[in-house]
C-alpha cells in the first residue's frame, strides 16, 4: 500500500511546484503516511526545527508548532490552526454544527435553525444546509436515518430518490421550490450577524449535494446531466449567499462519493475551482454519504490525500477532518500542504501551548 501510495506521488508530483524547497522536502518524505511529523522530528530534529521556523515565519531557536500558527481567511484571524465542534477548549475556530435554513430543511426535529444558535467565545463558524433527501428522521440515539414515526414533513431533492431503502420518498425540485430554498438561505444569513464566517453545506447527500452527485441527481433539464448544470443550483446558492455575506464563506463539499459510479476527486476538483470563482474563500472537505450503499475506507488521516489535491490542484484553502485526534497527525498536515486547517475529533481537545 505504502509503495502504491509513493509511486502514486510520483506520477503527480507536479502539483507541489510552486512549493518552498523546505516544505516539498517535508511533503515528500510524509507521502506515504506512515511518517509524521513526530517521527520525522526523531529522526532529524533539524529539519523538522527548519520547517516548523518556515511555517511560523519567525527565526525562533525553538519555534512553534504548525499546529499553533495563526491563519487569516478575508481579514478574520484565527489563533490557532485547529477548528471543533461544540467549542471545545482551545481551538482557534469553532463548528456550529448543521443548522437548518427552515424548518422543512431540518434533519431531525432536533436541528436547530438560526435563531436557536449562539456563536462561542472564539470565532465561530455558522455551518449552514438544507437536509433534503436526508430530512424528516429520527434522533441518531434511536437510529440511523430512520423516518420520524409520524412520517415527519414533505422532502424535496434534486430527484425523487430516496436516501435508504427505508426513507421517505423526496419530491424532485421544481424551480419554484429552489427559489424558496435559495430566499431560506440568503433569509438565514441576514440573521447570522453574531457569527464571523458561514459554511453552506453541499456535502453529506443533503440538499445541495444532491444536485452535485449523479447517483442522485438524474434530472433531464438544465439542472441535471453533466457535472456542469448539476452545479448550476448550488452555485445560484453560493452567490446570493456571497452577495449579502461580507465576511468569510466555507463550501463543504464532498471530495468523492465512495462509490463506483459516483462523483471523483478529479469531479471535486473542478467544483472546488468553480466555489474559489464564485467567492468562495475556503472548501470543506468529506467523504462519502451521498449514499448509504457507499464503500468508505477509513484510516488514519484518510481524507487528508483528497485535501491535498483539492488545495493543490483547484488553488483553494482547505479545512480538512477525518478522525484527527493528535496534534501530530495535524501538524504532519499543515506542514506538508496538504490542508490549511484542521478539524479536530471531537473525543480530545486542541492544544494551546
Amino acid at each position: 500500500e505504502a509503495a502504491n501510495v509513493s509511486a502514486s506521488y510520483f506520477e503527480n508530483v507536479s502539483r507541489y511546484r510552486t512549493f518552498e524547497p523546505v516544505q516539498f522536502a517535508f511533503n515528500l518524505l510524509t507521502r506515504s503516511g506512515r511518517i509524521t511529523h513526530l517521527e520525522l522530528e526523531r529522526r532529524d530534529p533539524a529539519l523538522v526545527a527548519r520547517v516548523d521556523r518556515w511555517f511560523d515565519g519567525t527565526d525562533a531557536a525553538v519555534p512553534s508548532p504548525p499546529v499553533l500558527a495563526p491563519f487569516e481567511l478575508r481579514g478574520l484571524r484565527l489563533a490557532n490552526r485547529v477548528a471543533g465542534r461544540d467549542g471545545a477548549e482551545g481551538v482557534g475556530l469553532a463548528l456550529s454544527g448543521f443548522v437548518a435554513v427552515s424548518p422543512e430543511g431540518r434533519i431531525t426535529p432536533e436541528t436547530p435553525t438560526v435563531k436557536e444558535v449562539r456563536p462561542f467565545d472564539v470565532p465561530t463558524l455558522l455551518q449552514l444546509g438544507h437536509a433534503g433527501p436526508r430530512g424528516g428522521v429520527r434522533s441518531p440515539a434511536e437510529g440511523v436515518d430512520l423516518p420520524l414515526r409520524d412520517g415527519g414533513w414533505p422532502l424535496v431533492a434534486a430527484s425523487a430518490l430516496p436516501y435508504t431503502t427505508r426513507a421517505v420518498t423526496p419530491r424532485e425540485m421544481t424551480e419554484a421550490d429552489m427559489g424558496r430554498v435559495l430566499r431560506a438561505f440568503v433569509h438565514a444569513v441576514e440573521r447570522a450577524d453574531a457569527f464571523q464566517a458561514i459554511e453552506i453545506d453541499m456535502a453529506g447527500g443533503y440538499l445541495l449535494a444532491s444536485f452535485l452527485s449523479p447517483l442522485t441527481n438524474r434530472r433531464e433539464d438544465r439542472f441535471g446531466g453533466p457535472l456542469g448544470s448539476r452545479l448550476r443550483f448550488p452555485l445560484r446558492v453560493l452567490d446570493a449567499v456571497r452577495e449579502r455575506w461580507p465576511g468569510p464563506l466555507l463550501g463543504r463539499l464532498t471530495a468523492t462519493d465512495l462509490h463506483p459510479h459516483g462523483t471523483t476527486v478529479e469531479d471535486a476538483v473542478m467544483v472546488a475551482r468553480a466555489l474559489r470563482d464564485h467567492g468562495c474563500d475556503m472548501v470543506h472537505v468529506t467523504a462519502g454519504q451521498t449514499v448509504w450503499n457507499d464503500r468508505p475506507q477509513y484510516g488514519p488521516m484518510y481524507l487528508a490525500p483528497y485535501a491535498d489535491r483539492i488545495r493543490n490542484e483547484a488553488g483553494v484553502p482547505v479545512m480538512v477532518g477525518g478522525n484527527l485526534t493528535t496534534a501530530d497527525e495535524i501538524n504532519t498536515i499543515l506542514a506538508a500542504g496538504r490542508a490549511d486547517l484542521c478539524v479536530l475529533d471531537p473525543r480530545v481537545y486542541a492544544p494551546t501551548s
